[in-house]
């Protein structure tokens, strides 16, 4: 998979823009440090993009400005872009991936194709929880090191509250003021 492929096509989906406007989008959400998104290969991903016929770029002059490129998403980049959102949104294990997936799904799946996400993502994050608490009275035991057990209450931390933040994406995803993020299937 390939995350400066979604980056850019999800950036192009919210609205035409040229280079150096997607490497401030990426900073502006720091894109480059939690989806380790490298902004040179912004770059790269542009160039095999347009190659494979996904974007198109028209040279633009405004003003006393040097001419740039502004590019725009295809249809063929538009199928393209939901295919990666829904492989990032279905990875099981990763929160990092099923974020980056949510970051750039709207108007490219439907809502019940994200609750249905949403809700295998809910449904493992309850068992990893579920087993945690099972190992509970043994990451207690006096055979194991402090750090283990401070690893494990980080861990059992994080999936309580990521389960927590999906349970509230899928209220916010249920609330009708949201249906126009959704396409119609």
């Amino acid at each position: 998979m390939s995350r400066n492929n979604l980056v850019v096509l999800g950036l192009l989906n919210e609205k035409p823009c040229y280079g150096y406007e997607m490497k401030w989008a990426i900073e502006h959400r720091e894109l480059n440090l939690w989806a380790q998104i490298k902004l040179p290969s912004i770059y790269k991903a542009i160039n095999t993009l347009e190659e494979k016929g996904y974007i198109t770029g028209k040279k633009e002059i405004i003003g006393n400005t040097p001419p740039r490129t502004v590019y725009k998403l295809t249809e063929s980049g538009k199928a393209y872009l939901r295919t990666l959102v829904l492989k990032y949104l279905t990875t099981m294990g990763c929160g990092k991936n099923f974020t980056l997936g949510c970051a750039f799904m709207l108007n490219i799946i439907s809502l019940e194709t994200f609750l249905s996400t949403l809700d295998s993502q809910l449904e493992q994050q309850h068992k990893l929880l579920e087993g945690m608490n099972n190992q509970k009275e043994h990451i207690n035991s006096e055979h194991v090191p402090f750090n283990w057990k401070r690893i494990f209450y980080m861990g059992k931390s994080y999936h309580t509250a990521y389960i927590e933040t999906l349970k509230n994406l899928r209220k916010d995803a249920l609330d009708p003021k949201n249906a126009h993020w959704f396409t119609k299937e």
